[in-house]
């Protein structure tokens, strides 16, 4: 029953506007009616473990991994995130945030070939990513949706983040979720 739960976790986004405040509206509802607490978790980091996890469960890879997170955002952007990830851990390796392909913050971060692409902005922009990071190779993303379990696995070593219902926040990257009509004039 609901009541066996211990504590809730949820993705905060970035991501779709109305799918972020829904899925953070129904978790921080559940967990006021039962009174426990929640752990956020960023969409781009449970990309980027996804990511490590499928390298590591293919491989005998055992170590730590760069991971580069591009999600569509729409409006010519993407949801950018580079990170190192292991076993244990998820680290920022650059400004996360809302950018043009070719204003991706690169921070004198080397981005290697083997490097690990994850998220659906790799397919929509592919040309303008590949340029931008000097990625000489063909490219596809290893993931490019986040899974539950994925977020669950972070969640769980994640425990002393949670917080109360009351301070669930979405993550939102984009000030500015629609052009105007001249904005969209001057596009075409």
């Amino acid at each position: 029953s609901l009541n066996d739960v211990d504590v809730f976790a949820v993705s905060i986004g970035p991501g779709a506007f109305t799918g972020v405040r829904m899925s953070l509206s129904v978790v921080q509802g559940l967990a006021y009616a039962i009174q426990k607490l929640v752990i956020p978790v960023s969409t781009l980091e449970i990309l980027a473990y996804g990511a490590f996890l499928q390298k590591s469960a293919n491989s005998e890879f055992t170590q730590s991994v760069d991971v580069a997170v591009a999600i569509d955002a729409r409006m010519d952007e993407v949801y950018w995130g580079f990170f190192r990830v292991s076993a244990n851990s998820i680290t920022a390796l650059t400004s996360t945030g809302v950018f043009t392909p070719e204003q991706i913050p690169l921070e004198n971060v080397g981005i290697q070939d083997s490097c690990l692409l994850a998220g659906t902005g790799w397919d929509v922009y592919s040309e303008r990513l590949g340029r931008r990071l000097n990625l000489e190779k063909s490219f596809h993303p290893i993931v490019v949706l986040p899974q539950a379990d994925w977020l669950l696995k972070i969640a769980q070593s994640r425990q002393h983040r949670a917080i109360r219902p009351r301070e669930l926040q979405p993550l939102y990257l984009r000030d500015k979720v629609a052009a105007t009509i001249k904005e969209r004039l001057a596009h075409k």
